[in-house]
């Protein structure tokens, strides 16, 4: 499948979850949303392409945090955010994990996609406020920051509502 078809896919769905006069906040909520609710999740463990992952979540709907990740991008990208890839650091006993950063409001915040047990949300967070509940479970979003961009402290209070 071509860039061109999964960016086609991901116009499709921007123009049918974005209303007129949105602000780039309700945009992202909007995008976090829809991915949260039309994504199963699944063991996927195919990290080669970002556009193939991207699509099989437009698609059929389902895939694992790199999934979540790549479909997140794929639509950040086409609304016009810039974002970047966030790696979990790799312990001993724990997966790998992925999740985007993205910028909004003059800084970077956290936008993670992908499904909690516990339904914990984790859209437009501050490292502190991501730090807090990776620390009470088991390092779920442990990353190495200096390998980006300096982060925003502001919380922005977004409560997705998902």
């Amino acid at each position: 499948m071509s860039v061109e078809t999964v960016n086609a896919e991901a116009d499709k769905i921007l123009a049918k979850i974005f209303k007129t006069g949105m602000t780039d906040k309700e945009k992202l909520l909007a995008i976090y949303r829809y991915i949260k609710r039309n994504t199963g999740y699944t063991s996927n463990h195919s990290y080669d392409d970002i556009y193939k992952n991207a699509y099989q979540g437009m698609t059929q709907y389902y895939g694992d945090c790199y999934v979540y990740f790549c479909y997140a991008k794929v639509l950040l990208d086409r609304a016009g955010f810039e974002n970047l890839q966030v790696t979990k650091t790799k312990t001993e006993g724990h997966s790998a994990h992925y999740w985007n950063l993205v910028y909004v409001k003059g800084g970077w915040y956290h936008f993670d996609t992908t499904p909690r047990k516990d339904n914990f949300e984790c859209c437009l967070l501050t490292d502190a406020e991501l730090k807090a509940y990776s620390d009470t479970h088991d390092g779920t979003h442990v990353f190495d920051s200096s390998a980006y961009p300096e982060r925003a402290t502001t919380p922005l209070g977004i409560v997705p509502n998902v």
